[in-house]
């Protein structure tokens, strides 16, 4: 192929010509090869979170999982289609199933933090995100709840010794910059 090029371009200076093909050649096997990379990345972030969205809910039969587009909007797709409404909780653990997800296809590991993962969320779920969801992050992740979202009680019966340390924030004189 380079040799057809070369003999089309004449009495140019063949070895720059060479040159500026090769390049031009590694460019679009760079792109092309980052394309394929994003493409199966997002294929891969989908299913995880399709998998990991569909132990959390209730009724995983209503539901055929989570799409993530070209552009990389998500949509919950249900039986009948594509772009479902859900609730606020809905919303909350389809966000935590694109985080688990993406933590999942990381090149490298590391802690899970969260602040409030819980708040939309009730009992039922909250338990169904502490016994499948927070397991399948790995051995780290930080969540720090709220008293309403979650009692020491109530953690220490779901989660047991999967609890690593936990820490209680006392706030003085109810004043946050006390804490």
């Amino acid at each position: 192929r380079l040799a057809g090029v070369l003999r089309k371009l004449g009495g140019g200076d063949h070895a720059l010509a060479a040159e500026a093909y090769f390049f031009e050649y590694v460019s679009e096997l760079v792109t092309r090869t980052i394309d394929r990379y994003q493409e199966r990345t997002r294929a891969q972030v989908e299913a995880t979170a399709t998998d990991m969205f569909l132990k959390l809910i209730r009724d995983p039969e209503g539901y055929q999982g989570i799409r993530i587009g070209r552009n990389y909007s998500v949509d919950l797709v249900g039986q009948r289609g594509p772009s479902m409404k859900t609730s606020e909780g809905g919303r909350q653990l389809i966000a935590l199933s694109l985080i688990g997800a993406l933590k999942l296809a990381a090149v490298r590991g590391g802690p899970v933090v969260l602040d409030s993962p819980l708040a939309r969320l009730d009992r039922e779920h909250r338990e169904n995100v502490l016994n499948s969801w927070v397991p399948e992050l790995g051995s780290q992740a930080i969540l720090l709840v709220q008293s309403g979202e979650l009692t020491e009680d109530q953690a220490r019966a779901i989660m047991g010794n999967r609890i690593g340390q936990a820490y209680r924030i006392y706030r003085p004189n109810d004043d946050p910059e006390e804490a």
